[in-house]
């Protein structure tokens, strides 16, 4: 059972917690972080969602919610962690975008790394693969309708120099 921290509109912790798969009460929002992973060839790492989750079989940059207790940066390393095996070093990270979504605060990290593919180990209910896409094949793979849709952040990671 996932138990998250609940918020404010302005990001405030109010105080309660929510339980994962029910609805959030009105005027509430949890925090949703998302990882960028840069290469030296200016390539992002994407990982393939596991096929029974929704948008299963579909690319996307790894994220997740986080839990009770957790700040952005301490979830947005578990995630990457639990999901593809990669080890980043908070110091790389840096934090650039937050938005409001829905239900849900988004913070948007970009992070580098050269970790070879073969190296990562997936999360076997969450990732089947992942590789290594420079921006011209990301937008061929979104043309082609094979990254998760709800990405609409690629931009926020392609204009910053690497870190």
């Amino acid at each position: 059972m996932e138990i998250w921290d609940l918020y404010d509109i302005n990001r405030n912790k109010i105080g309660k917690t929510h339980q994962r798969g029910i609805e959030i009460p009105e005027g509430c929002f949890h925090l949703v972080v998302r990882a960028w992973v840069k290469n030296d060839k200016d390539e992002v790492l994407l990982s393939k969602r596991h096929p029974h989750k929704p948008f299963g079989g579909f690319w996307e940059n790894t994220g997740g919610s986080a839990i009770q207790g957790e700040n952005s940066l301490q979830a947005v390393l578990r995630e990457v962690s639990e999901e593809i095996g990669l080890q980043l070093i908070p110091e790389d990270g840096k934090l650039i975008l937050q938005q409001t979504k829905n239900v849900s605060h988004q913070d948007i990290w970009l992070f580098r790394s050269n970790v070879a593919i073969d190296e990562l180990s997936f999360q076997e209910d969450e990732v089947v693969d992942a590789m290594w896409v420079d921006k011209g094949k990301y937008y061929d793979m979104q043309n082609e309708g094979l990254i998760v849709p709800t990405i609409s952040v690629f931009s926020a990671w392609e204009d910053k120099p690497y870190i």
